[in-house]
């Protein structure tokens, strides 16, 4: 646990072929249902203080507790998955932290100097910021809020994973609701 932010309940990887990830995954590790959205609608988006438009397609599934989220951009609009790309990297970017309390979590890390360089909603809407806490790896933190609805998302994600047999691994987001 992050004594900060809370429970790691993700691990993200920026991918650029997502059709060749999502394969991997599921053939290679076999881990799976995948739930995909492609065309994810962010609200309120910025990066580093600007508004922007990112298009990304994403896919979530869990092994045990852990979630994991594949993430491809389609367009070339600013944000922390471009910048990783253009950066040569591709792979493990992020830890995703749930939390019921968004606002204390973020005034402790605001205490602590951090701020969030990526800010949106997402769904219902829940509120998501990612900080880049800095270091040898440049690993982010996407904090989740778990509130109008979201844990229960995620939670339907989990469920889906447990005793999974390797049929239909690829399904569309719109079946978790």
């Amino acid at each position: 646990m992050s004594r900060i932010f809370g429970d790691v309940c993700q691990a993200g990887y920026i991918v650029r072929d997502f059709d060749a990830a999502l394969r991997h995954w599921t053939e290679k590790l076999g881990i799976g249902p995948w739930f995909i959205r492609d065309g994810l609608v962010f609200g309120d988006f910025t990066y580093r203080g600007e508004p922007c438009g990112v298009d990304v397609t994403v896919a979530l599934a869990n092994s045990g507790p852990l979630q994991v989220e594949l993430i491809t951009p389609k367009n070339d609009a600013k944000s922390v998955y471009n910048d990783f790309l253009a950066s040569g990297r591709e792979g493990f970017h992020h830890f995703g932290i749930m939390t019921m309390d968004f606002d204390t979590v973020t005034a402790r890390a605001a205490a602590m100097g951090m701020a969030p360089i990526m800010s949106c909603t997402v769904g219902s809407p829940a509120r998501i910021h990612f900080y880049e806490p800095g270091g040898p790896d440049d690993v982010m933190i996407e904090l989740i809020e778990g509130t109008h609805g979201k844990a229960e998302v995620f939670a339907r994600i989990r469920e889906a994973a447990v005793g999974w047999d390797g049929t239909r691994p690829w399904r569309d987001f719109s079946e978790l609701r």
